[in-house]
């Protein structure tokens, strides 16, 4: 095992709106805190790629980024949301596995150039495992007023309570990451200031490495020859090389006929990969590369059916199922919500992990509203791997309307053939 990796692990996102710095400050990190141990260090470059170009060579990235770095108490893995996306289901989906949030604004701008989208994904990490958020204040090498930086603190910490994080006691870094990462020893100094608020304020939250395996994956790759690799994270239990686990969920790709949507499938882990590593284990809170073996008669139909949404679990651990009751809190009108009345019967899209599926949701409250706790029965369309417990969030048309708990997995349990075993 490497000295990187006796540290535990830590999931961090960063969040703020569009052209304020988030792909550079992750530059940054990774280019001042990479060399602390064997982590890859990403550049910028990298970090922007597929994203749109506009004038004075401003980047605005359209997809999620991961990287790797250290502190020295934990093992960061840093999800870097992009600032606009046509798609929010990719940024929703891997912003549910972050346990701590990095709020990025400029003086400038401050905290009110943070869109609803902004709010919506701040509510969704408070929603989550997030316990606590850093607020840096980019940019802040410019001749902007002081009291501009004073202000934008300020609408920082009430966005954060506004979205159900702590503001009054998160800690607030200025800085500039774009003087870091081209060597400025001041702005350097706000790097390291940020890594230290990140050992002394963050915790992470309880694991339980002895409870059956549960993976939830974000995302697959094809292997030539070999299979699929599904990059997933270890949300309870372990996985070793070898072990067997089920696969288990829904596959939407469009070339898939309806019959071959629904996958169960019991497989052996022909190795794990953890940031371009080769390991033996990995332990709760840990995102891997998990290698999915293709058996001889499954061609490329394998690799297609492993994508976002599906679950990693330990040999008959979990079913997949249809139905479930779930409390929602209808997010008030100020909070974006609905705005207005639903009926006792209506369609909406369920987000429980990185599986998102549509669902008709039923009540007995007559014409619930904004702001309304209510008890709903969920039917999906398609099924999922269902505990009670789980957080869950309501999206129609594009809009976050409700977050909520699963409270009771109703039958039946939909039983598919375990198509074979390992090959």
């Amino acid at each position: 095992m490497t000295p990187a990796r006796l540290r535990p692990p830590l999931t961090v996102a960063t969040i703020g709106p569009p052209q304020q710095g988030k792909t550079t400050l992750a530059a940054a990190l990774s280019r001042l805190l990479g060399p602390r141990s064997d982590a890859r260090v990403v550049d910028y470059i990298e970090l922007t790629r597929g994203g749109k170009y506009y004038r004075e060579g401003k980047v605005e990235t359209q997809a999620a980024r991961w990287l790797e770095y250290t502190t020295e108490t934990w093992r960061i893995a840093h999800l870097d949301l992009a600032g606009r996306t046509t798609r929010a289901i990719t940024q929703i989906a891997p912003l549910t596995w972050a346990e701590a949030i990095i709020l990025v604004i400029s003086p400038a701008s401050g905290a009110s150039a943070a869109d609803g989208r902004v709010g919506e994904l701040l509510r969704i990490a408070a929603h989550h495992d997030t316990t606590r958020a850093i607020v840096f204040i980019n940019q802040c090498d410019r001749d902007d007023d002081p009291e501009l930086v004073d202000l934008a603190e300020l609408e920082a910490r009430v966005l954060l309570d506004a979205c159900g994080l702590d503001g009054d006691e998160a800690p607030v870094i200025r800085g500039a990451a774009l003087p870091a990462l081209t060597g400025d020893d001041r702005w350097k100094r706000s790097i390291f200031e940020l890594a230290e608020a990140i050992d002394r304020c963050l915790v992470a939250p309880p694991r339980d490495p002895t409870a059956p395996l549960r993976m939830s994956v974000l995302r697959g790759f094809s292997i030539a020859g070999q299979g699929a690799v599904a990059a997933a994270r270890i949300e309870r239990g372990t996985l070793r090389i070898g072990d067997k686990f089920d696969l288990l969920g829904t596959t939407h790709h469009r070339w898939l006929a309806p019959e071959d949507r629904l996958l169960r499938t019991r497989r052996v882990a022909a190795s794990l990969h953890a940031f371009d590593r080769v390991v033996d284990v990995g332990r709760p809170g840990e995102l891997l590369g998990v290698t999915v073996p293709a058996r001889a008669d499954e061609g490329w139909r394998m690799w297609r059916r492993v994508c976002r949404g599906l679950t990693i679990a330990a040999p008959d651990s979990l079913a997949l199922r249809r139905r479930f009751t779930a409390c929602v809190r209808l997010l008030a009108a100020d909070e974006g919500g609905w705005p207005r009345e639903l009926a006792e019967v209506f369609t909406s899209q369920v987000v429980i992990g990185t599986a998102s599926e549509g669902a008709t949701l039923r009540t007995s409250t007559p014409t619930p509203r904004a702001g309304d706790t209510v008890l709903f029965e969920v039917s999906l369309v398609y099924p999922m791997a269902i505990l009670g417990g789980e957080r869950l969030l309501v999206r129609r048309h594009d809009r976050l309307i409700g977050l909520g708990v699963v409270v009771e997995p109703l039958g039946p349990i939909e039983v598919i053939e375990i198509d074979g075993a390992e090959p």
